[in-house]
């Protein structure tokens, strides 16, 4: 199916909010005027240059004439390469920074970012882009805008050929996100929109030291998972932290029960989609859910407010056993500056239900951020040496060693490198989850966050047993359908 790309009025977009325009530069100036880049000009100039004739008349005599001769001189000037200027999630803009900072030393090339809240990341995005506007010329992209983005966005596979930038250090389930069809594994020479650079997925968060004390073994299933729950569940200690907050870290962590269950939100039957997330796999999964707050009473009391960031502090103070994480979280849950329990966290493959899964079904979402290039930039070749940078493996491996939230590095040599494997043990365990990988819906759907933005305000209200599981699905699934046009 194709569709045209849906413009959006830029006018009615105001940068409210935005704050102030964050110039990341350190360094660079003082680079910049003790490097400056030469730029030799050919400049054709008229001069007068006084010469001597002698004229013949009657009378002999000496004359001076003045002619013009055009000659040409060479003109050496200074001129400051082209500044790059990125429209930037807030908290990658700030996380991020000192890379930036390098990339300017090394290269000269000036960037401004602009941070905007990954709550209108998006939205802002897409008006920026839909109105052929050059302002940005590099986005930072959410694996999930991409299917709206693209026609906005620059193909960088023929950049990547003409500056022989080896795409096969990524895994191609990486590259896979940001090439149509937007899932599955990337084909060489396939349009590229983005370059990715912090790539996560979810897996089961445990406590390897309470595992190793109680003689536990990493739960295969769903029953076991329950079982685990309730015998760690003690002493002040949550069996399992569960992000229910009305936020899209809720839905990222009930998907992964939804597919234990052999549940889907939306399939794509022939050209049209349905909504399933209301059908009967997905009621067993949201009664399994709400229940182990609400029956089994083996989650952390906060849990109806709590998203990522108050499950990442559970996790450091060492009040939870287990949870569903980004990848990414783990080397901050081991953070020995902000950890109680630093060294203690691992992670494993999400379990599955045996009555509605076989054991090689079980799936894992994977998502993650890239540099996305804007196919109206009037500076592409500058915001490609930035993309490239971040590419790199040396910069991959230091976003793997220096930075702990944003994402798993997405060059597989880092996954070998020994410094890293001293700092998240887990890394094999998350290498091997990548052949289970896969995007929120199959194939991805456009509207896919309309959909979370629906379930994020359902999956809270049968959690405080506002609606039960099947009246919070039913109310949820009515509302995709509309939003969706189905």
């Amino acid at each position: 199916m194709s569709q045209e790309p849906k413009k959006v009025d830029r006018r009615s977009f105001l940068y409210v909010g935005l704050g102030a325009v964050a110039l990341v530069a350190i360094g660079a100036a003082a680079y910049i005027a003790m490097n400056p880049p030469v730029v030799t000009q050919t400049v054709t100039t008229a001069t007068t240059v006084p010469t001597t004739s002698v004229v013949t008349t009657t009378t002999a005599t000496t004359s001076v004439v003045t002619t013009t001769v055009p000659t040409t001189s060479v003109v050496t000037t200074t001129v400051p390469p082209t500044k790059v200027n990125v429209m930037a999630q807030s908290a990658l803009a700030e996380m991020y920074g000192p890379i930036i900072s390098s990339f300017m030393t090394k290269t000269g090339i000036p960037v401004e970012m602009v941070p905007v809240p990954h709550q209108e990341m998006k939205a802002k995005g897409l008006i920026e882009l839909s109105a052929g506007s050059p302002t940005f010329d590099v986005l930072t992209c959410e694996a999930t805008w991409t299917p709206d983005w693209s026609p906005y966005l620059e193909d960088l596979y023929p950049y990547t050929v003409r500056d022989k930038f080896d795409l096969s250090p990524f895994n191609s389930s990486m590259l896979g996100l940001f090439s149509p069809p937007f899932f599955g594994q990337y084909k060489q020479g396939n349009p590229l929109y983005a370059i990715p650079f912090a790539i996560g997925q979810r897996m089961l968060a445990y406590r390897y030291d309470l595992f190793e004390k109680e003689g536990i073994k990493i739960p295969e299933t769903i029953p076991e998972f329950l079982d685990v729950a309730q015998k760690l569940n003690k002493g002040g200690i949550a069996g399992y932290g569960l992000q229910g907050g009305t936020t899209v870290y809720t839905v990222s962590e009930w998907v992964h029960f939804l597919w234990a269950f052999g549940g889907e939100l939306l399939v794509l039957e022939g050209e049209k989609w349905k909504v399933t997330v209301n059908e009967d796999p997905g009621i067993k999964a949201l009664q399994f859910w709400v229940d182990l707050r609400n029956k089994y009473n083996v989650v952390q009391a906060s849990a109806p407010q709590d998203a990522y960031a108050e499950i990442l502090v559970h996790a450091q103070q060492g009040d939870i056993a287990m949870g569903t994480f980004y990848s990414g979280w783990i080397n901050a849950a081991n953070d020995p500056s902000k950890s109680k329990v630093a060294g203690a966290w691992r992670l494993a493959r999400f379990p599955y239900h045996p009555d509605y899964v076989k054991s090689d079904h079980r799936r894992s979402w994977l998502s993650g951020w890239s540099l996305a290039l804007n196919k109206a930039s009037k500076n592409k070749d500058n915001g490609w040496e930035l993309i490239k940078y971040f590419g790199t493996p040396e910069v991959q491996l230091r976003l793997g060693l220096e930075y702990a939230t944003g994402g798993e590095p997405t060059h597989n040599s880092v996954f070998a490198n020994p410094d890293y494997l001293k700092k998240n043990p887990s890394a094999p365990e998350i290498l091997k989850n990548f052949d289970i990988v896969r995007t929120l819906t199959m194939p991805l759907h456009p509207k896919v966050e309309e959909v979370r933005d629906v379930l994020r305000v359902e999956l809270n209200n049968a959690l405080l047993q506002k609606k039960t599981p099947k009246e919070a699905l039913d109310d949820g699934a009515k509302a995709i359908k509309e939003r969706l046009g189905l």
